[in-house]
């Protein structure tokens, strides 16, 4: 999905969050909201904050497809969010579909 806000070229694998929805502070005062995601924004929810790594496979072979659907003659890619960048590039590469260089750069 291309974005424009801010970018020159960008895109994402799809929104995160679809509806949130403010209940009420916390007793530490914290908002607590109620949230409902997309699929990947769940995936990516449960992987970053939850470290779920059972969804690194279906994040991987989403970011590839969507990557070669676009970029149909690109020869490499950048992973940007050091968050979980080594475990994306990992899961990329057991697709087999793409290989690394030791900075997370994908090779098609």
């Amino acid at each position: 999905m291309r974005i424009s806000d801010g970018w020159n070229l960008g895109y994402v694998l799809d929104w995160h969050v679809q509806k949130s929805e403010f209940l009420y502070h916390n007793e530490l005062g914290k908002p607590i909201f109620e949230t409902q995601r997309t699929e990947i924004g769940e995936a990516i929810f449960q992987l970053k904050y939850r470290q779920d790594q059972t969804k690194l496979d279906i994040l991987a072979e989403t970011m590839v497809a969507n990557i070669q659907s676009v970029f149909k003659t690109a020869s490499f890619i950048c992973c940007s969010d050091s968050t979980f960048k080594a475990s994306l590039v990992s899961a990329c590469y057991r697709t087999r579909k793409a290989r690394f260089d030791k900075n997370g750069s994908a090779f098609f």
